[in-house]
């Protein structure tokens, strides 16, 4: 039945994601976390520190949001000491 099939189906999925291997899962949730299109400042606070070091590389490390407080306030709000 259609039911059975698509149970087997999930099923299937769910052992080859169980199988995957660590870092193609990890660059897997890295495309799908950059395709959310966030900017460096959201990034930072979100605390998504690999994704800040790759927006400053490619951009403007100094980019603020709308209050002022850039990437690099929230790097020392965060410890942070380098970036790239």
């Amino acid at each position: 039945s259609a039911a059975a099939l698509g149970s087997a189906s999930a099923a299937a999925a769910s052992a080859s994601a169980l199988c995957e291997h660590p870092d193609a899962r990890w660059f897997r949730e890295q495309a799908d976390h950059q395709a959310l299109g966030l900017t460096a400042v959201e990034e930072a606070r979100q605390g998504h520190w690999y994704e800040v070091a790759r927006k400053c590389r490619e951009g403007d490390p100094n980019e603020a949001d709308v209050r002022g407080v850039s990437v690099l306030h929230f790097a020392a709000k965060a410890g942070r000491r380098q970036l790239v």
